[in-house]
């Protein structure tokens, strides 16, 4: 199989796990739950995984821990740029 797609569904995977991590402690706070942040956080977290594994090679377990903490990194700086959440 090809690493890159590989890569990419890792990165897909961790970003998955994340978005479900989240959406549990958000709906434990009382708050409601938001299909399109959530579908936006998975495609971006799998595409972080895939140039991933176009820039660093076979490592498929690094591309899972880009997909799942690469969306808090991109949320982060668009709070600070913006001062607001992304979505």
């Amino acid at each position: 199989m090809n690493p890159t797609f590989v890569n990419g569904i890792a990165g897909l995977i961790g970003g998955i796990l994340r978005s479900v991590i989240g959406t549990l402690k958000a709906l434990k706070r009382g708050e409601k739950f938001r299909i399109h942040y959530f579908i936006f956080s998975v495609v971006a977290s799998g595409l972080l995984g895939l140039f991933c594994g176009i820039v660093f090679g076979e490592n498929y377990k690094f591309s899972l821990l880009i997909g799942y903490m690469g969306m808090d990194f991109i949320e982060g700086l668009y709070k600070i740029k913006y001062g607001k959440s992304i979505l």
